[in-house]
């Protein structure tokens, strides 16, 4: 994450204090008093003017010693659901930035501001239009970074069995380190058009070209595809903490972008019968494309900006001038 960066960094210590033993916890409770004294150190030091929080574990320590230090302090949540995190430090913060508008149900009054999720990769929003008659169906699949078993099971299977009763596709799978070897040959036997990735940095190549994302529901994932207007299937992990996998695909399935299948009820002929039905209906395709392009949020990297700016300027307002 921070290649190319050329600024200053601080490494300050963190560990999660809601899982493991008592024993570890107790563990956590002293490492979060460690985080607490090394962020006030080094805020003092940089004489900040504020603090920019995305969530996390990561984030209290530091977000409590800009309390501490009277520092005002933006937090920014990506997900339906606000983390714990997120949820407690909201209580300390100047401001939050949300992704989805959903989350302000869960955070304190005239607090949120709807910012949209600052993406990593510089994405275009794609035209929304038809697959070209006589083309291939372009799949693309993904299970996020680390792969998704299920997902590396079902998918190759049905679009396999798709490929056997003739129908015209071609699939990019991301597979993850582990599954990569069994995806490839899954399709290779069948004889799919395919390429196999266990991950690739270049997303905006792969969301161009795909007609369907089959995949995870991730905020970063469901933003990168309502910004290229990409309709998905989207297949929330199911143990996801506070289910926001779940809760962002409802919210791209309630705009009418997307179609969530929940893993316990995956199952191959599921896929085979709503990708067929894709295919054969490609209006279907078109509407899901343009009210996924509603959820967009252009310039949030902006937006987040001029919020981080404003707070420094109702909090110091001598940096008016």
């Amino acid at each position: 994450m921070v290649e190319g960066w050329d600024g200053p960094i601080a490494i300050i210590p963190a560990s999660d204090l809601l899982r493991g033993t008592i024993f570890s916890r107790l563990l956590a409770c002293i490492g979060l008093l460690r985080a607490c004294l090394a962020s006030r150190r080094e805020l003092k030091r940089t004489g900040a003017d504020v603090m920019l929080a995305m969530g996390s574990y990561a984030s209290v320590g530091p977000v409590l010693a800009a309390r501490w230090l009277g520092i005002p302090a933006v937090l920014h949540e990506a997900n339906a659901i606000p983390g714990k995190a997120i949820g407690f430090l909201s209580r300390f913060a100047r401001r939050v930035g949300i992704t989805f508008s959903a989350a302000a149900t869960y955070l304190p009054d005239n607090k949120t501001v709807l910012t949209g999720l600052p993406l990593y990769h510089a994405l275009a929003r794609r035209p929304a239009k038809n697959p070209e008659p006589g083309t291939p169906f372009k799949l693309l699949v993904m299970g996020g970074s680390q792969g998704a078993q299920r997902i590396n099971e079902i998918l190759p299977a049905a679009i396999s069995r798709l490929h056997t009763d003739g129908v015209a596709l071609e699939v990019t799978h991301l597979s993850g380190e582990s599954d990569a070897n069994a995806v490839e040959r899954q399709y290779s036997d069948s004889g799919v058009p395919h390429r196999v990735m266990p991950f690739c940095a270049d997303m905006p190549s792969l969301y161009a070209a795909a007609d369907l994302a089959i995949c995870r529901s991730g905020a970063a994932t469901c933003i990168e595809l309502a910004t290229c207007g990409l309709p998905a299937v989207l297949i929330p992990y199911p143990r996801s903490s506070r289910d926001h996998q779940l809760l962002n695909a409802r919210e791209l399935e309630v705009m009418g972008g997307a179609r969530v299948m929940e893993q316990p009820d995956l199952t191959e002929g599921l896929v085979v019968d709503y990708i067929a039905y894709c295919i054969d209906h490609p209006k279907v395709l078109q509407v899901m494309r343009e009210s996924m392009s509603i959820l967009a949020i252009p310039g949030a990297d902006e937006k987040l900006a001029d919020l981080v700016e404003g707070c420094v300027q109702e909090h110091h307002p001598a940096k008016n001038e």
